[in-house]
């Protein structure tokens, strides 16, 4: 430290002492403990900053696009679901119109076979009354 005269003359051992201590501090803010030059330190900075940014933005899409993605999940349950209820459905309705045929099928059956029984009850009593004309016929 070099000492400085008063304007009254010499200075005295303390205030050498607290003119040095005030150019340290004075000299401490204008030092700088990096060899890095100014310009590329604030390139860093920028560069930094821009990192920071593009950081922040594919943070966000990830989230949008998880977002998306489980709306389409959600969207694809929805659908599922309702398809399946729509086959099952089907499936009640083309299992009822089965039911309905084999009940009607069976009921025609059964009307053909009455009608076949009525037939054959109706060509008997017409042989018989044939029968019993040929007989009659005869006798004359």
């Amino acid at each position: 430290p070099r000492s400085r005269p008063a304007l009254g003359g010499s200075m005295s051992k303390s205030e050498e002492q607290e003119l040095a201590e005030l150019e340290e501090l004075f000299n401490s803010g204008n030092a700088r403990e990096s060899n890095l030059p100014v310009a590329l330190y604030a390139k860093l900075e920028v560069f930094e900053e821009n990192r920071r940014k593009a950081e922040d933005a594919r943070r966000e899409r990830e989230k949008r696009a998880v977002m998306i993605q489980e709306q389409a999940e959600q969207r694809y349950d929805r659908s599922r679901a309702l398809r399946e209820r729509a086959q099952k459905r089907q499936g009640v309705a083309i299992e009822e119109h089965k039911a309905a045929n084999l009940a009607s099928g069976i009921a025609t059956r059964e009307q053909e076979a009455q009608w076949q029984v009525e037939r054959e009850e109706e060509k008997r009593t017409f042989i018989e009354k044939a029968r019993g004309q040929v007989i009659g016929a005869k006798n004359l």
